[in-house]
């Protein structure tokens, strides 16, 4: 054994019931200072994360708001380059792209597939179970308005697809 364990047992054998209740006291408060301590910590963390979220949600509209004005600007400029999904506005510091707001098609949900597993058959691939062929019968759908039509036979299969509007998005690079 090490000298401080022998020093450890030897005061121990010594130790009357006054000190053993003293150091009784003792760790109490000790640990009555740590959770003090500790309940400090989180209060103080809770302050930073609430000034933290201030800033950064006030950032955040601030960008916002220069981002829509740069849409704006760049829309209006004689010099955007306007292609089918973009406009694009070079200038020094960078470019102002922004992305055109587009729907589109996402695949049915099950409960829906029967349907149109029954309209177009020919879009359904024979395996171990039916699968719908979303890919292909996508290319023959058109959105007009909210609707979304077949371009062959001009039924409106609405109901049985999910159109999902995408917004404008804007990037500065």
């Amino acid at each position: 054994m090490s000298e401080e364990n022998n020093n450890v047992e030897e005061n121990v054998a010594e130790l009357e019931l006054w000190k053993v209740d003293a150091m009784i006291e003792d760790l109490k408060n000790n640990n009555e200072h740590i959770e003090k301590l500790n309940e400090i910590y989180n209060q103080r963390v809770a302050e930073l994360k609430k000034l933290l979220d201030e800033k950064v949600e006030k950032i955040t509209k601030d960008n916002h708001f220069i981002k829509t004005t740069l849409s704006t600007y760049a829309k209006s400029s004689q010099d955007v380059k306007e292609t089918k999904t973009q406009f694009k506005l070079p200038l020094l510091s960078g470019n102002i792209i922004v992305k055109k707001g587009k729907r589109t098609l996402n695949a049915p949900k099950k409960d829906n597939e029967a349907k149109l597993i029954s309209l177009y058959p020919d879009f359904v691939e024979k395996v171990t179970t039916d699968k719908f062929k979303w890919s292909d019968l996508k290319s023959k759908l058109e959105i007009v308005e909210d609707r979304v039509f077949d371009t062959e036979s001009g039924e409106d299969i609405t109901d049985a697809v999910n159109l999902v509007e995408k917004p404008e998005e804007i990037e500065i690079k």
